[in-house]
C-alpha cells in the first residue's frame, strides 16, 4: 500500500471502506463513531506498517533503549502534572496548610528534576533512531507525512476522545468540527508542531480555534502572525486557564483580540510578527488578565522605556523586578 495519491487533502477519509456508510450513527449504538475513527487508525497503521520495513531499518536494542526511555518520560510527565494539579488545589483553600504546601512544592521540583533526566535521555536515545529513519526514502521524499500527521492525530486524541467531544455524533456541529479537522491534514500537522492541544483537547481546540476565525477577518489570513496566534491560543486554553488567584476563566477569544489590538496598535515587541504558533501558546497563556497585561505594557514605556530597548531578550520585560519592584511573599 502507499498513500493516496491526494493525501494532503483528507488521507483520513480515504481510508474508511464505506465511508459514507460508516458515518451514519444510530441513536441506540453510540459506538458506532468510536469504531469510525479506530477503523480509519488502523487503516492508517496498516498503510504505515506496509511502508516502512521497520524490522530491516531499526535494530531491535535501538528500539528498546527508546522506548523504555520515553514511557519513562511519559509516565514522568503525567506524576509532575498530578502534583502541580494538587498543589495548585493546596494553595486555593481558604484553610490552606503551609506545610502541606511546602512539601508538595518540594516534590513538584524533585519531579521537575527528574522529568528533565528522562527528557534528555529520551533524547539522546532518540538520536540513532532518527538517523536511521531519516535516511529511509519513505521519510525522506516525504511521501507518507500525511498519513503519519493523521495516524499521529487520531492516536493522540483517541477515537473515544473524539466521539465523547460529539456526544457520540449526536451534537452535529461538535461532530462537523471534528471531520473538517481530520480532512485537513495541512492544519493537523501545524497543530502538532504547535504541540497540540492541552490533554489532547483536539475538540475543544477546534471549537475555541473556529470561534477566533468568525471573530476576526485577520485571522484568516493564512501563514500571517493572526493566523498563528489563533491557532496558539486555541491549542493552549482547550483547558480552560483561570485568571491568577479567582475563580474567574479566561475567554480564549477575548484574549486572541487583546493580543491582535495591540499588536496593531504597536505596543508589541517587533518581533512578535515572527513568533510560531507555539510560541504564540505561551504568549496568550498568561494567567494575568487583559487589562493587567496592558497596565503592564503601559508601565513599562512610561516608567522605565529604557528597559524595553536593551539588548538582552532575557530580561528585558522583567528586568523590573530587579530594579525596581523585587519579588516578595505576597501580602493579601
Amino acid at each position: 500500500s502507499s498513500a493516496p495519491a491526494d493525501a494532503g487533502s483528507g488521507v483520513v477519509s480515504h481510508c474508511l471502506v464505506n465511508s459514507t456508510n460508516s458515518m451514519i450513527m444510530d441513536d441506540d449504538t453510540p459506538n458506532n463513531l468510536v469504531s469510525t475513527y479506530s477503523e480509519m487508525q488502523d487503516n492508517l497503521r496498516a498503510i504505515i506498517c506496509s511502508s516502512v520495513p521497520y524490522s530491516t531499518i531499526i535494530d531491535d536494542a535501538s528500539s528498546a533503549i527508546f522506548v523504555a526511555a520515553y514511557s519513562e518520560e511519559r509516565m514522568l510527565r503525567d506524576e509532575v502534572n498530578n502534583v502541580k494539579q494538587i498543589l495548585d488545589k493546596a494553595e486555593k483553600r481558604e484553610n490552606k496548610s503551609e506545610d502541606e504546601i511546602n512539601v508538595l512544592r518540594a516534590q513538584l521540583r524533585e519531579g521537575e528534576a527528574r522529568l528533565k533526566q528522562a527528557e534528555d535521555a529520551t533524547y539522546t536515545a532518540a538520536i540513532p533512531v532518527l538517523a536511521v529513519l531519516q535516511d529511509h526514502e519513505v521519510f525522506s521524499d516525504g511521501s507518507l507525512d500525511d498519513v503519519f500527521v493523521s495516524y499521529m492525530v487520531l492516536s493522540d486524541a483517541t477515537p473515544k476522545g473524539l466521539a465523547t467531544f460529539s456526544d457520540f455524533g449526536h451534537n452535529v456541529e461538535k461532530k462537523a468540527l471534528i471531520d473538517e479537522m481530520l480532512d485537513d491534514t495541512r492544519l493537523m500537522k501545524q497543530i502538532l508542531v504547535a504541540g497540540g492541544p492541552v490533554n489532547g483537547d483536539y475538540g475543544g481546540a477546534m471549537e475555541i480555534y473556529n470561534r477566533i476565525l468568525r471573530s476576526s477577518s485577520n485571522a484568516l489570513q493564512e501563514g500571517s502572525i493572526f493566523s498563528r496566534l489563533a491557532l496558539g491560543t486555541s491549542l493552549e486554553h482547550a483547558n480552560p486557564i483561570k485568571i491568577f488567584d479567582t475563580q474567574r476563566i479566561i475567554d480564549p477569544v477575548d484574549r486572541y483580540l487583546h493580543y491582535e489590538r495591540a499588536y496593531l496598535d504597536g505596543e508589541l515587541d517587533p518581533a512578535f510578527e515572527n513568533m510560531t504558533a507555539w510560541e504564540c501558546r505561551w504568549i496568550t497563556n498568561s494567567d494575568a488578565s487583559d487589562e493587567e497585561a496592558a497596565w503592564g505594557r503601559e508601565m513599562l514605556r512610561n516608567y522605565r522605556p529604557d528597559l524595553i530597548f536593551s539588548n538582552g531578550y532575557d530580561w528585558r520585560y522583567c528586568q523590573i523586578v530587579r530594579s525596581d519592584v523585587r519579588y516578595k511573599r505576597p501580602e493579601w
